[in-house]
């Protein structure tokens, strides 16, 4: 699924509307969760409030 140009209410109609302020120039979504580590999306807007960048990151417990 592209996320690129997509603005900030579709956004919230696809992956629903977590704890990101409508201001914020960043969003984060946790997307998958196992017992020793968390993906997340970020996604960066652009001044125009269209998703300008997508990427993940993994967070690993040890």
């Amino acid at each position: 699924m592209a996320l690129i140009g997509k603005n900030k209410k579709e956004i919230i109609t696809i992956l629903g509307d977590e704890f990101n302020a409508d201001f914020c120039k960043t969003w984060s979504y946790k997307i998958k969760t196992s017992w020793f580590k968390s993906v997340y999306l970020y996604l960066e807007f652009d001044e125009n409030d269209f998703v300008a960048k997508a990427y993940r990151k993994t967070k690993y417990f040890f």
